[in-house]
């Protein structure tokens, strides 16, 4: 329907952006910015238009470009809470801590209650080693959501309390987070090879042309063991906690 409009009046704004968030919203966003870009260019003074720009190229990892677009949203209107909480949310994946900071306190003299971004301040003030502020941070964030498992077991961990185990969602926020960089940092900075290994391993028993009619990749990752498994499996599934983790490993095919 989108097409049809825009085969009809090819400038259209609007049709461009609902057309380009419809790709998005199908798993084409790479597709989606173009229409993205000629809504902006028809109306660019629009705000929304900006951070859904931003919400597209930080799903295609282009981290940089998004913050700018986002920056350039907040510009057109200061009011625009989720702007300003998505450019947090990309600066703190990208470990600019003090930046993600000064965006997450901005945020919240706008919305005091705004109880993600109050624990994702928590997180940013932990992670440059600011404990005490992260907790007073993660206290905010229960008053706000009682129901915050993963905010409660971050404090319990700062207090020195020791859990059995760290709640379902602490585990998929934290690798949500850590998706857009994991790789580069496991293959490179920490020289993780276990795939490698693995793969070597299978040839060695069962010769190079091994096959299995299934094979489950449990905490899949960004599938780094799935690229080497590929060929050898009729059917590869990959199981993780972080669906943002599970986005890459698609995106790898």
């Amino acid at each position: 329907a989108y097409l049809h409009a825009l085969s009809i009046d090819p400038g259209n704004s609007r049709a461009n952006y609902l057309h380009g968030i419809a790709l998005h919203q199908a798993g084409r966003g790479r597709q989606g910015i173009p229409h993205l870009e000629r809504a902006i260019a028809a109306e660019p003074g629009n705000a929304i238009y900006r951070f859904d720009l931003g919400n597209l190229l930080e799903g295609c990892g282009q981290q940089d470009l998004a913050q700018a677009a986002f920056q350039r949203a907040i510009v057109l209107d200061p009011d625009l809470v989720d702007a300003r909480y998505n450019l947090g949310n990309s600066l703190l994946a990208q470990g600019r801590f003090e930046r993600a900071i000064e965006t997450y306190q901005d945020l919240l003299r706008i919305r005091p209650n705004h109880a993600r971004a109050q624990s994702n301040l928590g997180t940013a003030l932990q992670s440059l080693g600011r404990l005490e502020e992260a907790q007073a941070a993660y206290l905010r964030t229960l008053e706000l959501s009682p129901a915050n498992h993963a905010v409660r077991h971050m404090l319990q961990a700062l207090r020195g309390e020791t859990t059995r185990k760290p709640p379902v969602e602490f585990v998929s926020r934290l690798f949500d987070r850590y998706a857009p960089r994991f790789e580069a940092h496991v293959t490179k900075a920490l020289g993780y090879s276990i795939p490698q290994e693995l793969h070597a391993a299978l040839v060695e028993l069962m010769g190079e042309d091994f096959e299995f009619a299934r094979v489950a990749d449990l905490g899949a990752g960004t599938g780094l063991c799935g690229e080497l498994l590929r060929r050898h499996a009729i059917q590869l599934v990959a199981i993780d906690l972080s669906p943002n983790m599970l986005v890459a490993a698609r995106n790898k095919g």
